[in-house]
């Protein structure tokens, strides 16, 4: 893929979002092992040759031959540091993918004239108890030694490092401040191995950031195509009436701000423009519901149950009432129990988002996953499910990759008048 802004590449791909963000980049190689996201970039990307395993030994030399490299970009594995995992860390395999990805990047600054590297993952890799963000700050930024956590628990929200080979900074963003109706709060680490200032392009003055609300919520919604700060918008979507629910105790779901439920009333968003019904949540007692917000909660990886073709899990529930009107929620139906009082009244429907849902809440156009899988046939929901929340929110990227473009552009202006 040609493209006139930077040379990039992506380890642990996925479905592509980075590319999907700024698709007029050159996006020399990817890696990816899993089967089905491989199969989606591949059909989003048949240009971009997927380099497979970053494991193996010979990867580095394999993207190394591939030429000279701006940016890289991962967002290797969050199952360790997730709140609906075990977060065992830098002690689980999909942890220290995290090193292995630090050991990458040195090897291609030095062979490919890597400049700058963009990092994505869960809010918990902040407070993981193995220090994995002390230990990954610490090698990119060639310290050779883990950065300790700075109050021995946590990492800020938002901080600065720097070292010997490299300057970074970091900070959480929600994605339901660019544009699209999900509360999804990820941290996002940039790391300048040249004269780029990191908090230029991921940090704001703080007469930019807006005011915050109360206990991390929204204002009155997200902007549809709303340009500006990472408070304000900054790229395409539709404001879809939906609301958070977590699970309670007892009810069989996790509970943490990464793993939460959804419930929306009266609408979907195939015409979510055209509607503004008042979404209900589902209480954990027989006939409660309240309404609540019009931002869905972080979409998550659910396992992909092939073998039906609607497997997956439970990435959320909808309850469609033709006419708008609010759902009255009751007790559900008991096996074996005659007459048992219906889940919902009549003229309701339950259903789960479908993966075209999922994919706009997460910035990707319609069917970007709906590709000829198995046997030649349409993939089903489960792996679909998958691997969009496994992804990245797109308009988070493109306003971070815009940001650091317009920063080399910066930088590189200020050298060529110095040469002058």
């Amino acid at each position: 893929m040609t493209g006139r802004g930077l040379t990039a590449a992506t380890l642990c791909s996925g479905i592509g979002a980075p590319e999907a963000a700024r698709p007029d980049f050159r996006w020399l190689w990817s890696a990816e092992i899993d089967d089905f996201p491989a199969t989606v970039y591949a059909d989003r990307f048949p240009g971009v040759e997927n380099l497979g395993d970053i494991t193996s030994p010979g990867f580095p030399a394999r993207a190394s031959a591939c030429g000279p490299l701006d940016l890289l970009v991962a967002g290797t594995p969050c199952q360790a540091f997730s709140v609906a995992g075990r977060r065992e860390g830098l002690a689980d395999d999909r942890g220290n993918l995290t090193l292995r990805f630090a050991e990458i990047v040195h090897e291609l600054r030095q062979t490919c004239g890597l400049r700058f590297v963009l990092w994505e993952n869960v809010p918990g890799v902040l407070s993981d108890k193995t220090n994995a963000f002390g230990c990954l700050l610490g090698s990119l930024c060639g310290l050779g030694e883990p950065l300790p956590q700075p109050d021995g628990r946590r990492w800020p929200a938002a901080g600065l490092a720097a070292g010997p080979a490299a300057h970074a900074a970091w900070r959480v963003l929600d994605a339901q401040f660019f544009g699209v109706p999900q509360r999804r709060r990820r941290v996002y680490l940039v790391v300048c191995f040249g004269p780029d200032d990191p908090a230029a392009v991921l940090l704001e003055r703080a007469g930019l950031l807006g005011d915050s609300e109360a206990g991390g919520q929204a204002g009155e919604g997200p902007a549809a195509g709303a340009q500006g700060g990472a408070r304000g918008g900054g790229g395409e979507g539709v404001t879809v009436p939906a609301v958070c629910a977590k699970w309670a105790k007892g009810t069989g779901g996790p509970a943490g701000d990464e793993a939460q439920n959804l419930v929306v009333s009266g609408v979907d968003l195939y015409n979510a423009a055209e509607t503004g019904d008042a979404a209900v949540t589902v209480g954990a007692s027989a006939g409660s519901a309240s309404n609540s917000g019009a931002v869905a909660p972080t979409l998550r990886a659910m396992p992909a149950a092939e073998s039906h073709a609607n497997g997956g899990g439970q990435v959320a529930v909808a309850l469609c009432n033709h006419d708008g009107a609010a759902a009255d929620v009751f007790t559900t139906v008991r096996a074996g129990c005659h007459g048992a009082t219906p889940m919902v009244g009549a003229g309701l429907a339950v259903r789960r988002l479908t993966p075209r849902e999922c994919e706009r809440l997460q910035g990707f156009p319609d069917d970007w996953t709906l590709v000829d899988w198995r046997h030649g046939k349409p993939a089903s929901d489960g792996p679909r499910y998958k691997a969009i929340g496994n992804s990245m929110a797109v308009p988070v990227l493109r306003w971070i990759l815009t940001r650091l473009e317009a920063e080399k552009r910066r930088v590189d202006r200020r050298l060529e008048r110095r040469k002058a």
